[in-house]
């Protein structure tokens, strides 16, 4: 099977990466449904910071970034967990079956991002019985999205590393993955402002012959403010 080729020039690809990245970042409530992948944006940052010609070492920063926001994102989940994990084990509702389900006696570290993902969906899933030992609707919720959170992290700083690569090929596969984003993003955007069409063209915008126009640049995706999209 022959390799893709790129769609637009790489100038044009930065250009449709940069506005579409301004828009996931303003409407990412709105997209988020119609976007599962919730390490696309780091991964279009860190294409786009590549594309760009960014210095060896800024790159290398932006990868310790990655590593830092990761590593505060696990902490303060791993906080969390250990929080829920002794209000079971105090609660007259906490069933043995619970305790073994959420991990109550286990060992676990902040510095390992796959267990502490691990426990927070097994919060998730065993949500009911978490109700019961006094666990709020609100700390499920927040371990729901410190999962998310801390998975695009992850895969945010994957994308860091990656991006340290400056060959030709590289070059040509960091701007393909940026036009795969660019088009994920052009069709959840027209999707969710199907009904309102100033925000609906800036995301026609980014795949058309010219590409984003000057106020999509300057404004970085207005257009009358992002509200939830109508119903259909």
């Amino acid at each position: 099977m022959a390799k893709a080729e790129p769609k637009w020039d790489e100038a044009g690809a930065v250009r449709r990466g940069e506005s579409g990245d301004r828009l996931l970042d303003k409407h990412g409530a709105e997209l988020a449904s119609r976007i599962e992948d919730p390490g696309l944006s780091a991964r279009l940052k860190a294409d786009l910071a590549t594309l760009k010609g960014t210095s060896r070492g800024a790159v290398l920063g932006t990868q310790k970034t990655a590593t830092a926001t990761e590593r505060e994102i696990a902490e303060d989940a791993y906080d969390l967990l250990m929080l829920i994990r002794a209000a079971v084990q105090r609660s007259p509702n906490g069933t043995k079956k619970l305790r073994k389900a959420i991990g109550v006696g286990d060992d676990l570290a902040a510095t390992k991002t796959q267990d502490v993902l691990d426990a927070l969906n097994a919060v998730a899933a065993n949500a009911a019985g978490l109700r019961l030992c006094r666990i709020a609707a609100d700390d499920i919720e927040e371990a729901a999205s410190l999962a998310t959170q801390l998975q695009a992290a992850d895969a945010g700083q994957t994308s860091a590393k990656q991006a340290r690569a400056g060959s030709t090929e590289d070059r040509v596969d960091t701007q393909l993955r940026i036009e795969e984003a660019v088009d994920a993003i052009h069709v959840a955007g027209m999707l969710a402002f199907r009904k309102q069409p100033a925000i609906r063209a800036r995301f026609e915008r980014l795949v058309s012959a010219s590409g984003p126009s000057a106020e999509d640049e300057d404004e970085g995706g207005g257009g009358g403010g992002g509200g939830p999209a109508p119903a259909a």
